[in-house]
């Protein structure tokens, strides 16, 4: 998705659903969720594959959920640009798997947590696959959507769960950014000026965050708004549609396929070459892909700590819940304006794994072969 140009000559249109500044935010609030809650997916797909099995496969899920990190924390820095404040740390912030998201370029999809597996795959694809490219006529079933509901105040969440605000995820954020440059042109009509009247001192920087996935963005004005969400949208569907994000021209660092080709290579146990046509299969190197019970765990779909009885499994499910919870409140504190915790948030991440992978050593019951698994429930240390 490209950003829309700014032509100074044509009056600013506002989106439907961002009239006012508190309407972005909401949005903004919105895509944190959203590039969080396909984290716990990609990390049950990872964590489920054995030691010495699935090298590529596991790397390239790997780079994934750490790219979707880094959504969530360029989606932080623009509402903390535009004056808002990211809330992570709170139970309504997790969903509950199996979930209706509204990541799906043709509208909301059912997303569990499955053990890595073909259908975990196609889960994937579906999260990721590119918007459709943007039709002069509505789409058989989408003349409904033309005039959708107004959204009420704090209601945007579970409206976008039920598809009924926007068509697919690439018009949510396409809104954003007509949101962001149409409130930022009326202001700078009137005496305030801005809409980017954040403090400054609120934005993640590189200094506190890098990864090999890219350099985070600090959004200090409209241009670096939307190269922040330049970021999260060609990472995921692939630069103007094409195999490759474009890491190369953001952060001088080699280009990659895109979140969605990745998978795609994961389906085909090859990977593609950066001149492959998109719409084939890849025609690279090829790579292994086990999905055998001595490849992968036999995780139990969706596990939970309300799904294990009392006992030894049931406090290692909590252990790990209140250890994602930890994670959840750390980034939130780094978002706020403590960005040092980060660093302790790195070192959670690892707590993370270790508790996950003790429950992946676990049977799920006394009476079946079936693994017990990561849980992310919101579990803060003192509650059980």
């Amino acid at each position: 998705m490209t950003a829309m140009p700014i032509d100074g000559g044509t009056a600013p249109q506002l989106p439907r659903h961002i009239p006012d500044i508190d309407a972005l935010r909401e949005h903004l609030q919105a895509a944190v969720e959203l590039e969080h809650a396909t984290i716990p997916p990609y990390l049950c797909g990872l964590y489920t594959i054995r030691d010495g099995h699935n090298r590529a496969a596991a790397e390239i899920i790997r780079t994934v959920a750490v790219q979707e990190m880094l959504h969530m924390v360029l989606a932080a820095n623009v509402l903390n640009a535009v004056g808002g404040a990211p809330s992570i740390d709170r139970p309504d912030f997790v969903y509950a798997y199996p979930a209706e998201l509204p990541v799906g370029a043709h509208g909301p999809i059912t997303v569990a947590l499955q053990k890595f597996s073909p259908a975990a795959i196609e889960t994937f694809l579906a999260i990721e696959a590119p918007a459709p490219a943007l039709q002069l006529k509505a789409a058989p079933g989408l003349e409904a959507m033309a005039e959708p509901p107004r959204i009420p105040p704090g209601q945007l969440r579970e409206m976008l769960r039920r598809g009924e605000v926007y068509p697919s995820i690439g018009d949510f954020y396409q809104a954003i950014e007509q949101g962001l440059v149409a409130l930022e042109l009326l202001a700078q009509g009137r005496s305030d000026g801005t809409i980017f009247t954040g403090d400054h001192d609120r934005q993640v920087t590189s200094e506190y965050y890098y990864n090999s996935g890219g350099a985070v963005v600090t959004v200090t004005d409209l241009a670096s708004a939307l190269e922040a969400l330049k970021i999260i949208v060609e990472q995921g569907e692939g630069f103007e549609h094409g195999v490759d994000d474009d890491d190369r021209g953001m952060f001088r660092q080699p280009s990659e396929a895109a979140h969605y080709y990745r998978f795609k290579q994961i389906a085909y146990g090859r990977y593609y070459q950066s001149d492959d046509d998109p719409d084939q299969p890849p025609t690279g190197a090829d790579f292994p892909v086990d999905h055998s019970a001595a490849a992968v765990f036999d995780m139990i779909d969706n596990p939970s700590v309300g799904a294990f009885p009392a006992g030894p499994v049931r406090d290692q499910a909590t252990a790990c819940a209140q250890s994602y919870t930890r994670l959840l409140a750390l980034i939130d504190r780094a978002v706020n304006g403590e960005r040092d915790q980060l660093i302790p948030a790195v070192v959670q991440m690892f707590t993370l794994k270790a508790a996950a992978v003790a429950l992946l050593n676990n049977p799920a019951s006394p009476d079946g072969p079936a693994r017990a698994g990561p849980c992310f429930d919101y579990m803060p240390m003192d509650s059980h």
